[in-house]
């Protein structure tokens, strides 16, 4: 049975898992993998419905009817999940160096270069 549905990039179903679920995961990594199997929230997986031709390739596109029941599952059972504003962090760099070179921890002190 043939079906006319919406549907979205994974570029576009990342951003609404963002702004929908909040930072639970990495979104557009989540989605490739989910492809492969190896991902899930709370049990639940994303998959797309079809691949469609974009540039030279073949490119998945998402259903914005499962992507919509894909946030209301985990929603309903991840207690993390949510909208979270964007927060900011504040760090010191030094703009003499190049952005490869002003490598901080995760507390933003500068790190020393590799040896």
């Amino acid at each position: 049975m043939k079906v006319r549905v919406s549907v979205l990039t994974a570029a576009d179903a990342a951003f609404l898992l963002r702004v929908k679920l909040g930072p639970l995961r990495s979104w557009p990594d989540f989605l490739s993998d989910c492809i492969r199997g190896r991902q899930h929230v709370a049990g639940h997986q994303l998959l797309p419905c079809c691949r469609r031709k974009r540039g030279r390739m073949f490119r998945p596109a998402y259903s914005l009817k499962d992507i919509r029941e894909f946030i209301r599952c985990v929603l309903d059972d991840e207690p993390g999940a949510g909208k979270v504003p964007l927060q900011p962090d504040f760090v010191v760099i030094d703009t003499a160096l190049g952005w490869r070179v002003n490598k901080l921890d995760r507390h933003g002190v500068p790190v020393g270069p590799s040896i």
